[in-house]
């Protein structure tokens, strides 16, 4: 296994998790004083690591499959394109708001 195998290993499991990290911010609205303040609600809180959760695992998912199917290519581009919408749905949507405004 080379090490691009170990970095699509990586990007799997930082994706997966942040998303069980959103997951878990959702199911029981626990967050810390700092996330309280950025987030402008709990659910935006625990949306923004499970879509980039999900769109990091997106990605590295179709680069597995790229290696495994016949049709890599439109796997792959498939995968790319609803990771790029998760990616942005979180970038913004979700993302977290400063709290305290600079000049």
């Amino acid at each position: 296994m080379g090490i691009t195998v170990w970095l699509r290993v990586a990007v799997l499991l930082a994706g997966s998790s942040l998303a069980a990290y959103g997951c878990y911010v959702l199911a029981t609205g626990r967050l810390s004083d700092r996330s309280r303040a950025s987030f402008r609600s709990t659910s935006d809180a625990g949306m923004y690591p499970l879509c980039s959760g999900v769109g990091l695992m997106l990605l590295a998912g179709g680069q597995f499959a790229s290696q495994i199917e016949s049709r890599s290519i439109v796997l792959t581009l498939g995968a790319t394109a609803l990771a790029l919408v998760f990616m942005g749905l979180a970038f913004f949507r979700y993302r977290p708001r400063r709290s305290d405004p600079r000049p």
